[in-house]
């Protein structure tokens, strides 16, 4: 199979270029978020050196995995209720790029009242959507 990727994918910046290396091939960047509201204090406390993040609890939720229907890159995987990722926690994105582009997730917006998602690709910067418009699969 052999995969086109569309004409906007993102370039990297030389600064990612140099911050690669002759020998490095890809560098991955993750990092964990949870809504904001008063039933998720508990992700947080403040502590004397600044906020400390525990983890929330997730009984009761399943492990879903997003990727892209374009380019078949993971985006995420977030513990949620069901498909509509409406009641999420624990979201964890990837982003990782090689000596030309970046792949996976190029942006994640989180509604302040809401806490709905909207995700943006690489492959497609100009684009916004929803979780309903990616493949959005349960991890076992």
């Amino acid at each position: 199979m052999v995969v086109v990727l569309p004409k906007s994918r993102l370039p990297i910046s030389n600064v990612a270029k140099m911050a690669l290396g002759k020998e490095l091939r890809r560098v991955t960047i993750s990092k964990e978020f949870c809504p904001r509201g008063a039933e998720h204090k508990i992700c947080r406390q403040q502590t004397s050196m600044g906020s400390y993040f525990a983890l929330c609890p997730t009984e009761g939720y399943k492990r879903f995995k997003v990727q892209c229907k374009n380019c078949r890159e993971e985006m995420v995987t977030v513990y949620a209720k069901d498909k509509t990722l409406t009641d999420w926690r624990r979201l964890k994105y990837t982003s990782w790029h090689d000596n030309r582009y970046w792949y996976g997730l190029r942006g994640l917006n989180i509604n302040p009242e809401t806490s709905a998602l909207m995700i943006d690709c690489s492959c497609q910067p100009e684009f916004r959507k929803t979780p309903n418009e990616f493949n959005v699969k349960e991890l076992k």
